[in-house]
């Protein structure tokens, strides 16, 4: 009996794909603005962290190819968007904690 796909599986499949240039997830970085699940249908909206990312195809390709191979999806489109842009701001508190960043209380 194959489970039914939820937002929270997709979220925690996004969470599994690292940025190869960060080594951090999708997710982590904050790459990943929207997730819309109808249905056997996924829709993700992304961005990279520069338009002129080297490893971007990489990226969309393992994005698709992770939620594809989930029991229950039937079609993934990984849109890259570019509004709003990417900034370190969107970084996840994990994301900050493996880079080594230090929270600011100002």
């Amino acid at each position: 009996m194959t489970s039914a796909l939820t937002l929270e599986t997709l979220w925690q499949t996004l969470g599994t794909i690292l940025d190869p240039e960060f080594g951090l997830s999708i997710v982590d970085l904050g790459l990943v603005y929207d997730v819309v699940l109808e249905g056997d249908r996924v829709s993700v909206k992304m961005t990279l962290t520069s338009p002129a990312c080297p490893a971007s195809g990489m990226i969309v390709d393992g994005t698709r190819a992770a939620l594809v191979a989930l029991p229950g999806a039937a079609s993934v489109d990984v849109s890259l968007v570019w509004e709003p842009p990417w900034t370190p701001e969107r970084l996840t508190r994990g994301g900050r904690d493996q880079l080594g960043w230090i929270e600011s209380d100002a």
